[in-house]
């Protein structure tokens, strides 16, 4: 639904998603100048926004966030408080969540191919692997902590990003996290621990379940879905998951972490084992064909929409002008945002 609300010194375009602790939104971020950039803007609720841990937290974690080099994160560009609200904006990715992508290939009859959807779970384990290899303030390895299809980022051209770091150190013990988000937590995190690099690895294979084969992710214990377990074929037929299969995700799914893949690096090699043994055909054309084939018409309208958002005329949510200001030496940041770290030289990031 189209708005054009006032927020701060951004301007609310187009609700695009909720979750049980936010929405996210289509903004434009302007300054004195004016018209700056198209935004996704992730405002917290106002459960999130007034509790007094979760909010301060999020703040510490969405600024380490935004100082990570990793490629195949979505970049943490700023963030912020609007009156009660507290935010973030991200660089903007035309395309979908896995979410809403699992939910339409089903609905449309035409689900994941196998190949598509262990080439969207290797490339999440590359970044979750990157991501592993560094170390918080007390030396452990930073996790993601909830890895589940709404974090997953599918782009029309075939590529794969992870968002959401940083919500689960954030939300962990305050209950502000919904069912949907908590269904997919290794059960160690699920009773209360903070989890770790192995936690990771049982989100993505349950993610990887669900996207072969929607539903059989469902119930306390996964594991016990894989025995009837079906994914639709490149003939559009059902069959049982091979057997390499089966295993990959009953190492990944073990409820005891010591007994899963050692670490994310293991897991994405056993993926990436499967997907290039000759029994599948993996490239990014196909997974950017299945991307704008189920989700055509909504491809076309954003970028109508968005073309027209970057040539609109932003005036009456520009800031008053300051009489006699200095000029400043520096660029000026958002009002009440916090500017993210400068990608490093040569990266590119989406407008």
């Amino acid at each position: 639904m189209a708005l054009r609300e006032k927020f701060g010194k951004l301007v609310l375009l187009e609700k695009l998603d909720e979750s049980s602790f936010a929405a996210s939104y289509r903004a434009a971020r302007v300054s004195r100048s004016g018209f700056d950039r198209i935004v996704t803007l992730v405002r917290y609720s106002d459960a999130v926004s007034t509790h007094p841990e979760a909010a301060p937290r999020l703040m510490e974690e969405a600024r380490a966030a935004s100082r990570l080099q990793i490629p195949g994160l979505v970049r943490t560009l700023g963030i912020g408080r609007v009156e009660r609200s507290y935010y973030a904006s991200l660089e903007l990715l035309e395309g979908r969540t896995l979410r809403p992508t699992i939910d339409r290939a089903f609905e449309e009859g035409f689900p994941f191919a196998a190949e598509n959807a262990l080439m969207v779970a290797s490339r999440a384990a590359v970044v979750l692997e990157s991501l592993h290899e560094r170390q918080d303030g007390k030396g452990r390895p930073l996790v993601h902590g909830l890895v589940n299809p709404s974090h997953l980022v599918l782009t029309w051209e075939g590529d794969v990003r992870l968002a959401g770091l940083g919500v689960w150190p954030s939300l962990r013990g305050t209950g502000l996290l919904g069912d949907a988000d908590r269904r997919y937590l290794a059960p160690e995190q699920a009773a209360g621990e903070r989890g770790g690099p192995p936690s990771d690895v049982y989100s993505l294979a349950l993610v990887l379940l669900e996207t072969l084969s929607r539903g059989a992710a469902d119930g306390p214990d996964p594991l016990a879905a894989l025995e009837g377990a079906r994914f639709v074929t490149t003939t559009g037929e059902e069959e049982p998951l091979p057997r390499p299969l089966v295993e990959l995700l009953e190492l990944g799914l073990a409820s005891d972490p010591a007994s899963r893949y050692p670490s994310m690096g293991d897991l994405r090699q056993a993926i990436d084992t499967l997907l290039f043994s000759g029994d599948f055909t993996p490239t990014t054309f196909n997974l950017a064909y299945f991307m704008q084939t189920i989700f055509r018409e909504e491809m076309e309208r954003e970028a109508g929409a968005l073309a027209e958002e970057r040539q609109a005329d932003y005036s009456e949510f520009l800031p008053a002008p300051v009489p006699e200001a200095p000029v400043p030496k520096t660029p000026e940041p958002t009002a009440g945002e916090t500017p993210a770290a400068a990608p490093p030289p040569g990266r590119q990031v989406s407008d």
